[in-house]
């Protein structure tokens, strides 16, 4: 079995912009006015890389089930979901009892909602025990249910890079929709349904990578262009025609640039792999934090929580914010993932097994 490692990287990056972006909505890294800054302005709109981390998710998915024998019965349908939900879950109830008894504060009905991971459904339940920061296992678990289903489609697919640019304009007529209609735009953005749209142009790009080979010339010319298409955006944020959206919340509007760039990015990386046994040091390190995001996502909210209470108590704290807010996000995920994770999980599933035999 291979590892994209550089498709890791990738994954720690989008995982780095969107800490940024939470840590500048949050004021916790202080920021200079997006007008007058284009650093500021690339942060503040660094909401468009959960766009990538699910076309990202769609894709990997699909290299290594897409064309397997795992959906060939119930038996293999039912492992894979109990194997994906094994990868979330435990860390996912976890992080919940943790933020209920940190904000002494418990709703059945928005429990409930948590337990069945539909809480994306239900925007008057964002930031309410914690769902600001776990909106998106809801997308995960819908997007896992659905893709066996999604895979027949897939599979079935004759205009491939067609189908993506038809899905990336029609994630931007949606936004147009909720702009003009003035709908909150988290109404939309935490919506499984419209994140399915990133994941299946992910998936059409796996497959589109399975069926044409690429070479690295070919690659470093896909990364290259879509660099200079992204200069070009910043040439025009001068005229505040990309950037100048996010004065007004709708920051994914833009999603009709974003989404197809990003595919391609992640075709032309997608090349960079070694075997999953390669003993490399660097491998290594790069896989173990790769891992990590999930976790690191995922506590982004206790970790707001727990900052803002240091940040008040202790003035005399000799830490900038944004490193102390990364500090204690970034020994949350570890302890999640190597004690929840790596350990109760693992005895989780020997438990299944013997259930099971």
């Amino acid at each position: 079995m291979t590892r994209f490692f550089a498709l890791d990287i990738f994954r720690i990056i989008i995982c780095a912009s969107v800490f940024l972006f939470h840590a500048g909505i949050h004021k916790i890294l202080p920021l200079p006015s997006p007008v007058d800054s284009l650093v500021s302005a690339n942060i503040l709109t660094g909401a468009i890389y959960m766009d990538a981390f699910f076309i990202l998710s769609g894709f990997i998915l699909f290299i290594i089930y897409g064309y397997s024998s795992t959906f060939n019965s119930k038996k293999d349908l039912f492992n894979f979901y109990k194997k994906r939900l094994l990868r979330i879950y435990p860390q996912y109830i976890i992080y919940t009892i943790i933020i209920i008894i940190y904000d002494n504060y418990f709703d059945f009905s928005i429990f409930i909602t948590q337990i069945f991971t539909i809480q994306g459904f239900f925007i008057q339940f964002f930031n309410k025990m914690g769902n600001g920061g776990t909106w998106f296992i809801s997308c995960i678990v819908f997007l896992y249910i659905a893709f066996p289903f999604l895979c027949v489609f897939i599979k079935n697919s004759k205009h491939i890079i067609f189908y993506i640019f038809i899905i990336s304009l029609l994630i931007f007529i949606l936004n147009l929709i909720v702009v003009q209609s003035k709908i909150n735009t988290f109404s939309l953005y935490i919506n499984p349904l419209y994140r399915c749209l990133p994941f299946i142009a992910g998936m059409l790009m796996a497959e589109y990578c399975l069926k044409n080979a690429i070479n690295k010339y070919v690659s470093f010319s896909i990364i290259g262009l879509s660099f200079f298409i992204f200069i070009i955006i910043y040439i025009l944020y001068n005229n505040k025609f990309i950037y100048g959206v996010y004065f007004s919340n709708k920051y994914t509007l833009y999603s009709f640039v974003v989404v197809p760039i990003l595919c391609f990015i992640i075709y032309a990386l997608s090349i960079f792999k070694v075997k999953s046994n390669t003993n490399s040091y660097i491998i290594n390190i790069i896989n173990i934090i790769s891992n990590l995001t999930f976790s690191f996502y995922m506590y982004q909210g206790l970790a707001l929580r727990v900052s803002k209470v240091l940040i008040e108590k202790y003035n005399s704290l000799y830490i900038n914010n944004t490193i102390l807010f990364f500090i204690v996000n970034l020994l949350f995920s570890i302890a999640s993932y190597f004690v929840v994770e790596k350990f109760l999980t693992s005895h989780l599933k020997k438990l299944l097994i013997k259930q099971v035999g």
